[in-house]
């Protein structure tokens, strides 16, 4: 039988520095984009999308839904761009394993991208990579669903935490970000994907990849918690601010 060691942790108070001091050699990296209430995409960040992609955009009805898409889209290239060195308008992603985005011809690279309110956030490595962002709903019923998202200490956590709420959006972004990492997507095994603090021994099927994952949480934003899941690496983290204004 296989096994895979979780390690989850959070950072309580990352240095969000600004993307133009990102040195695009980090091993894992994480970048966070706002987006105004108001936001109007402008028209040139089109010629930055595929045909396909332009006609993807143009099926959203929802003009959140729609600028959520293109500045992902948009945010991904010019970030992939500077890490490979290659000319953003040749950077294609397509769907793999349970919809998880891959860049086409790039194996050097991982991605992975999520969106939640006013944020979008992405993250790149040289490994298997995922990331999850969620923004604590007042009025969501998160009750409902612990008993058959979580083991039985998790449970037993979120309802002793002095925050439930806060605590259930923690540790659901670290299963999240783990099954997306993996590509493993959510099934009848997301209860079993460990999230509390500290080291797990489990079962590679379980999440579906095998070895050492670090699962670490973080703060995009009041009321937005994250989490990104990767591959052991010496260092923390690196994270950025990139402001859409800078795809110019």
């Amino acid at each position: 039988m296989q096994s895979a060691t979780v390690s989850c942790s959070t950072i309580t108070d990352p240095d969000w520095l600004n993307w133009s001091d990102c040195l695009f050699t980090e091993k894992v990296a994480v970048f966070r984009l706002k987006l105004a209430d108001d936001a109007i995409i402008p028209p040139y960040l089109y010629a930055w999308l595929q045909p396909d992609e332009r006609e993807r955009a143009a099926r959203y009805r929802r003009r959140e839904d729609q600028n959520r898409f293109v500045f992902g889209r948009v945010m991904t290239k010019v970030v992939v761009s500077k890490f490979t060195h290659l000319d953003s308008a040749d950077i294609r992603l397509v769907p793999g394993v349970n919809s998880k985005p891959e860049l086409v011809g790039i194996p050097d690279f991982q991605i992975n991208l999520s969106h939640s309110g006013s944020w979008i956030v992405l993250a790149i490595s040289s490994e298997s990579v995922g990331i999850d962002i969620e923004k604590i709903a007042s009025d969501f019923p998160f009750e409902d669903i612990v008993s058959n998202s979580f083991s039985e200490r998790e449970q037993h956590y979120i309802e002793t935490s002095r925050n439930p709420r806060a605590a259930f959006y923690r540790l659901w972004t670290r299963k999240e970000a783990l099954s997306k990492a993996t590509a493993k997507g959510m099934d009848d095994d997301f209860s079993l994907i460990p999230s509390l603090d500290g080291n797990h021994c489990i079962e590679t099927s379980i999440i579906g990849g095998d070895g050492f994952w670090a699962v670490t949480s973080f703060i995009i934003a009041d009321d937005y918690p994250a989490t990104v899941a990767h591959r052991p690496i010496v260092e923390i983290p690196k994270f950025y601010t990139i402001e859409s204004y800078q795809f110019e």
